[in-house]
């Protein structure tokens, strides 16, 4: 069995990379980390391929429409979509076989494709997610695929306002794409998408310089989202117990910003505050986890009082 270099690696930044790497004959693999990068990758090449998914292959087909190939040549090139559900027998029928050199086909999942052996066969290449601290490059990637141009303020709010995910992003752009670019404006998009994340270390921030009026208010802000508020709380409390014990950082030749932070908490707080504040918050993760309609009037009385 022919088996053929370590794969390709290209960024997320670069998906116009991504044809001009695919070789012009054989069998290759595309690798991609999430459904929506495939997708603006496939509207880059659908024109010039005839499309078949995975679970629709079997071995008489790709011993017609690979192997056997006609006077007129192959029906293709191929882009085969799904490709994690080809089948066991499809896929060692892959292992036997040799791809005729004018024969063209794709493979593309956004899944991982766990077939090592059958993965050797092919030209490989993997698409690069973003890094946590890409997601803004990643949003810009999405807006320029729904063709949606941006004011700062807008984006700013959509990356503040949103759960740093692909869906979530995705879903907003797919959005605002329906509205001409004269027509979006702050206050609108404002009303379209409604904030949806917590910032976990700049609401850790707030509390640690003791401005509890706008980190209450920046809870408050968030539409009723128990499992997000959960997840917060669930951080806080660990947050709150490295304050009252700070001694983690001693072994620490540099201190990042959050320990920093951390460091500035413990001087301004007292142990006895923090083990109030403890009590409280793990009081408001249950409550998130039972889905109670008084939680919200927990935050506000707590607002409100000071």
């Amino acid at each position: 069995m022919r088996l053929l270099p370590m794969p390709s690696k290209i960024s997320f930044k670069n998906l116009d990379k991504i044809k001009q790497s695919i070789p012009k004959s054989g069998a290759v693999l595309i690798e991609f980390p999430d459904c929506f990068l495939e997708r603006i990758f496939i509207d880059k090449v659908e024109k010039d391929y005839k499309k078949v998914f995975g679970v629709d292959i079997d071995r008489d087909w790709i011993e017609n429409e690979l192997l056997s190939i006609g006077l007129f040549g192959s029906d293709g090139p191929y882009l085969c979509l799904l490709s994690e559900q080809l089948n066991p027998k499809v896929r060692e029928k892959l292992k036997e076989v040799e791809i005729p050199d004018d024969v063209n086909i794709i493979f593309s999942t956004h899944q991982k494709f766990s077939d090592k052996e059958l993965v050797k066969k092919f030209e490989h290449i993997v698409v690069e997610g973003p890094k946590f601290w890409e997601m803004s490059d990643y949003f810009d990637v999405l807006a320029k695929f729904f063709n949606v141009k941006l004011s700062f303020d807008i984006k700013d709010h959509l990356i503040t306002s949103l759960e740093p995910t692909a869906y979530e992003y995705y879903n907003a752009l797919m959005n605002l794409s329906s509205y001409r670019p004269e027509e979006l404006n702050l206050n609108l998009v404002k009303t379209l998408i409604k904030q949806k994340h917590l910032d976990n270390f700049q609401l850790a921030d707030l509390f640690n310089s003791k401005n509890l009026k706008r980190f209450y208010l920046s809870l408050l802000i968030i539409e009723n989202d128990f499992d997000l508020y959960r997840g917060f709380f669930s951080f806080l409390q660990g947050h709150l117990v490295k304050i009252i014990d700070p001694s983690y950082m001693s072994g620490k030749a540099k201190l990042s910003k959050y320990d920093q932070g951390i460091s500035l908490a413990s001087k301004k707080w007292s142990k006895d505050e923090i083990a109030d504040y403890l009590v409280k918050f793990g009081k408001y993760e249950l409550m998130c986890k039972q889905k109670s309609e008084w939680f919200r009037d927990e935050l506000r009385k707590e607002f409100l009082a000071i």
